[in-house]
């Protein structure tokens, strides 16, 4: 509230951040889009669908008895879909580590860098998470995900279509995204060129 207020620019990553900048009686809104997308184009990989779903589950609200019923859920799916390679780069924290023997068939390995992330995020089919970053990410790459959370601070792929609240019941919503999951929307997070509107609009002052 505050920053907003005295902030000589306020750069919106997107419209629902404009509106509610707006609503707020915000001075200086600049809509840019977000520069998540920026460095995302920055790699330049080609976006394939192949057989392959990421995994990434670490969220603190979820340890404990929610993270394991998510495990669970996931270890049936790879059970029931021997085709399809279940990637998981373990977060290292305790919470999560001390469930992997639920995991069995499960690829399950140590945690990736963010180019080596972003490679593999554009070749998978779709993605399963409890993160919030990725679902940006996801926008560019054009994946579906399954959000395993009640509620997200990104609301924008919800009502874009490619992001859907599953909270622990991944198993009910899979074939939503396997069974189509090339998304074609528009990103609501813009199309890459923030950087040079957020320049932009400090030298043109």
């Amino acid at each position: 509230q505050i920053v907003s207020r005295i902030a000589s620019y306020n750069w919106a990553p997107t419209k629902l951040a404009e509106k509610q900048l707006n609503e707020e009686k915000v001075q200086n809104i600049i809509l840019t889009g977000n520069t998540i997308v920026d460095a995302c184009k920055k790699f330049n990989y080609s976006i394939t669908y192949n057989n392959q779903i990421l995994i990434t589950l670490h969220r603190r609200e979820n340890f404990g008895g929610k993270i394991k019923k998510i495990f669970k859920e996931i270890e049936s799916l790879s059970i029931k879909y021997p085709e399809i390679e279940f990637i998981f780069p373990m977060h290292p924290n305790p919470n999560v580590q001390s469930l992997k023997s639920i995991l069995k068939h499960i690829n399950v390995i140590d945690p990736l860098g963010y180019a080596e992330t972003m490679e593999l995020l554009s070749n998978v089919k779709f993605v399963i998470s409890d993160s919030g970053g990725i679902q940006e990410e996801c926008a560019n790459f054009r994946k579906k995900i399954l959000v395993c959370r009640k509620k997200t601070e990104r609301p924008e792929g919800l009502e874009a279509g490619f992001a859907r609240l599953v909270d622990t019941d991944v198993k009910r919503h899979f074939e939503w995204a396997n069974d189509s999951p090339e998304w074609s929307g528009n990103n609501p997070y813009g199309e890459g060129d923030a950087a040079i509107k957020i320049v932009d609009s400090i030298s043109n002052e």
